[in-house]
């Protein structure tokens, strides 16, 4: 596997994670509150931006590999948000 490809596999994966531990953070959070989960996915795609941004760093430099281009954290924020929110509206306590 070449570095490139080395690399976006770790982008793509690590973004779906991030998505996967916001859903689970938020919903953790809102069983605390004694809330319900409900309604339409809550995030936005700036905190989704940030999310990917502050994982991906930590996970790049540990593998020493230079930090997103602008177009990968685009990409990848996306694509975090998009697990998220797939992910949130088809939680089961949401029925």
């Amino acid at each position: 596997m070449t570095v490139a490809e080395r690399r976006k596999t770790i982008v793509s994966k690590e973004a779906l994670d991030v998505g996967q531990r916001w859903v689970e953070a938020l919903r953790e959070e809102l069983k605390k509150e004694g809330r319900p989960v409900e309604g339409g996915w809550p995030g936005t795609l700036s905190e989704a931006r940030a999310r990917v941004d502050g994982a991906l760093s930590r996970v790049l430099a540990k593998h020493r590999l230079a930090v997103l281009s602008s177009e990968e954290l685009s990409l990848a924020a996306r694509a975090a948000y998009d697990h998220a929110r797939r992910t949130w509206l088809a939680l089961p306590e949401r029925w």
